[in-house]
């Protein structure tokens, strides 16, 4: 474990709700958002009835944190966890699968509560917060 962690849309929403969630990543040592966790908030944001709050909470979370966008390298993990997972029959949405391809190339440990990410090798798994 090396202290940088990623954070997946479900934990940054448990965030929202939970004090020892929130309070885990208030000390965590280095934290980042996916953009792909970016977008998947706006687009709660903009299906729930207290749009301008929750736009307003996104709009802060994107100014306030170290966000990694994908790019060539990203794709190229991509392509090798969705090939390495097809023989496995294992399924993972799409973004889950930029989220852990980011995760691998920046070599950070993902924070989730999504036991699927667990079948993907050369990532480590953060579960329990």
């Amino acid at each position: 474990m090396n202290g940088k962690y990623l954070l997946d849309t479900r934990i940054i929403i448990l965030s929202f709700q939970d004090r020892i969630v929130k309070s885990k990543i208030d000390n965590a040592s280095v934290i980042f958002i996916p953009s792909i966790a970016l977008g998947e908030l706006y687009y709660g944001a903009a299906r729930s009835e207290n749009k301008k709050v929750n736009f307003d909470r996104v709009k802060l979370i994107s100014e306030n944190s170290n966000i990694l966008y994908c790019d060539s390298e990203t794709a190229w993990h991509y392509g090798i966890i969705k090939a390495s997972l097809r023989p496995t029959d294992t399924r993972l949405p799409e973004n889950d699968l930029w989220i852990a391809s980011l995760a691998m190339q920046h070599e950070l440990e993902l924070v989730t509560n999504n036991k699927k990410f667990i079948a993907i090798e050369g990532i480590e798994v953060v579960e329990g917060w």
